[in-house]
């Protein structure tokens, strides 16, 4: 058998796909493929944050709450006190924000962080819906600061909203409040 019969790749050493079109001419077909979908595929419409209504009826919702509080336990308590007492972060039992005082301030703090002061993003970390949960948490704990918890911080914003307080201009019935688990995270 003459040497140029022998099996084996052809000239070049490429070895042509069974249809006889080198492999390259596949690699390249898939991507422009690929490219035509991505451009003619219609971008998600982005989810709305809900708004500070649909925000503040989270507080009243106790499984909303608890599920805040199991985030916190997990994510905040080092920073912010197993109450909320504040540690290294701020006292969250007060009246006084530093970015703000409306629910969606609360979403959006917790959500972008405060790098300036040593807190990350938890949007990165957690759910929305858990971020969501978390600030309903630290919602529930306005109206306990007994005077243990770290010097206030911030700018004096009470929240006359917040279940603890009767539900004055709330989303509660006057007198009635959102029982919280305000025994010590582990």
């Amino acid at each position: 058998m003459p040497a140029d019969s022998q099996p084996g790749p052809p000239q070049g050493g490429r070895t042509p796909i069974r249809s006889g079109i080198p492999w390259w001419c596949w690699v390249v077909a898939l991507v422009v493929g690929l490219a035509a979908m991505a451009v003619a595929w219609p971008a998600p419409e982005p989810i709305p944050e809900p708004t500070e209504p649909e925000l503040r009826a989270l507080v009243a919702d106790a499984r909303v709450v608890a599920t805040g509080r199991s985030v916190y336990v997990r994510y905040c308590v080092t920073c912010h006190g197993t109450v909320g007492q504040g540690a290294q972060g701020p006292n969250l039992r007060d009246d006084l924000w530093i970015k703000g005082s409306d629910m969606t301030d609360l979403v959006r703090s917790i959500g972008d962080g405060n790098p300036a002061r040593g807190m990350v993003a938890w949007k990165t970390f957690v759910s929305r819906s858990e971020v969501h949960a978390l600030a309903a948490y630290i919602a529930s704990l306005h109206g306990t600061e007994d005077g243990s918890g770290k010097t206030a911080e911030g700018t004096r914003a009470p929240i006359g909203y917040w279940p603890p307080r009767g539900g004055e201009g709330g989303i509660l019935p006057p007198g009635q409040k959102v029982e919280v688990d305000k025994t010590p995270a582990p």
